[in-house]
């Protein structure tokens, strides 16, 4: 049974992206979604309260696809060029394989227009922006200490 209610949230945020993707935010609907997953609409608010609530959970997707790959980063003890790299790759990959998520992407301005929603496109911006910085600021360092030892090499 828990599996099953697992199963139907996910399908519920897959199908929710591919209605984004096809007929854009302003077509989304639960009526939309019942529709396609063969349930009512009663269906859906047991297991979100809100179509903004099932737009949540969409979102944390992103947070959690983000989170995986800094930690894979982490555990693979990436230098930060190549963390930089895995990072870009990894995007890249995850938006050519699955292109409907894109239509997130591109509808985060109008997601900002609810306040719950907004807080979690910006969470996701900061979070990879922060993680970006903190690796170019990293790779930064590193360049410098390997130009120091050079320098110290060249002078002996």
């Amino acid at each position: 049974m828990l599996d099953n209610i697992i199963h139907r949230k996910e399908r519920l945020i897959i199908t929710t992206i591919e209605i984004i993707d096809e007929l854009g935010l302003q077509g989304l609907s639960t009526r939309e979604i019942a529709g396609r997953q063969g349930v009512s609409e009663a269906t859906i608010f047991r297991h979100y309260k809100s179509k903004n609530e099932l737009l949540l959970a969409v979102l944390e997707n992103f947070t959690e696809f983000d989170q995986d790959i800094f930690q894979s980063i982490k555990l693979k003890k990436l230098p930060p060029r190549e963390a930089i790299n895995f990072l870009i790759r990894s995007h890249v990959e995850y938006y050519e394989n699955y292109p409907a998520i894109t239509s997130i992407l591109l509808n985060f301005d109008e997601l900002r227009h609810e306040k719950v929603l907004e807080d979690k496109v910006n969470c996701i911006i900061n979070n990879r922006t922060e993680y970006l910085r903190e690796l170019f600021e990293e790779a930064q360092k590193q360049e410098k200490r390997i130009l120091m030892l050079r320098l110290i090499l060249f002078r002996m």
